[in-house]
């Protein structure tokens, strides 16, 4: 099933399916035996299992999420090590993510969107008062259960804002190129402005089905978020309200301090959007 030796596992956990694979390991359904639950097994791949920046990300990944608890964020488990291998358990989100969802869909409604970031949104507030930033929000790493419930996920690029570790050994910007904010993109010190404008990305890509910004390589779309001007989403599909493009423009303004500055600010836009759509949807 795969390159990495999962049979330490097979103890307690009975490997089911392979979820997903990325840069910092490839993710795994399984059984908890002991417990009799559906799991999640994240396993740091074997190349990098003797390079010590990557683990030492891959820890506090697990580490940060390990002590975070909300009820719209993935839970952790447990984090592990055997023989090199390292791992830890998750919860398993039976619904699928919203790139998956996305892919089906083409794209979604405006109300379906605000839904999607009030419940992303409340994760990013608790995060802010343990000074975490996620640095790596996408449709891919917003996972939804059956029942609706958003679940963010993968906080394997997340830091503690003291930890000022904002690029790789080889001063490359840490994130995806599609939703990384300029000043990230740039190397620069980020906070909370920078989850916002790869939320209003996401909730671009969620509305109008891609995203502002495309091209030939990671840098060229990283220029392009730094120098070329963000587009409306009605400029894709003109049948979005003027008052979803107001708040994704200023989501998604290139210098930070034009963004909204906390939270609360967000959420206070959001009620004024989902109100102009009621009025503009009540028979006249």
């Amino acid at each position: 099933m795969t390159e990495e030796n999962l049979d330490f596992l097979e103890g307690d956990f009975e490997i089911l399916d392979k979820l997903g694979k990325g840069g910092m390991g490839q993710v795994f359904k399984a059984r908890q035996k002991s417990l009799d639950r559906l799991v999640a097994i994240k396993i740091l791949p074997i190349n990098l299992c003797n390079n010590e920046e990557f683990i030492g990300r891959f820890k506090r990944e697990a580490r940060l999420a390990g002590k975070f608890y909300h009820p719209n964020a993935i839970q952790v488990f447990d984090i592990g090590e055997f023989k090199g291998q390292y791992y830890y358990i998750m919860e398993y989100v039976d619904g699928g993510n919203l790139k998956e969802k996305l892919n089906l869909a083409n794209r979604f409604s405006e109300e379906y969107v605000l839904d999607i970031l009030r419940q992303v949104l409340s994760v990013l507030k608790e995060a802010e008062t343990m000074k975490i930033i996620h640095r790596d929000i996408k449709p891919d790493n917003i996972m939804v259960t059956s029942e609706g419930v958003v679940k963010l996920a993968d906080l394997g690029l997340a830091r503690e804002v003291k930890d000022n570790a904002g690029l790789t050994q080889q001063k490359i910007a840490i994130g995806t190129p599609h939703y990384m904010a300029p000043e990230q993109a740039q190397g620069k010190q980020v906070d909370m402005r920078a989850d916002q404008y790869a939320l209003g990305i996401t909730a671009f890509q969620l509305l109008t089905g891609r995203p502002p910004f495309t091209g030939k390589n990671n840098m060229d779309i990283l220029v392009q978020h730094v120098k070329k001007p963000m587009i409306k989403p009605s400029s894709i599909c003109p049948n979005i309200s003027p008052y979803m493009d107001k708040l994704i423009l200023k989501m998604t303004e290139k210098e930070p301090k034009m963004r909204f500055q906390s939270i609360n600010e967000i959420f206070k836009a959001l009620d004024k959007v989902s109100e102009a759509l009621v009025v503009a949807k009540s028979p006249k």
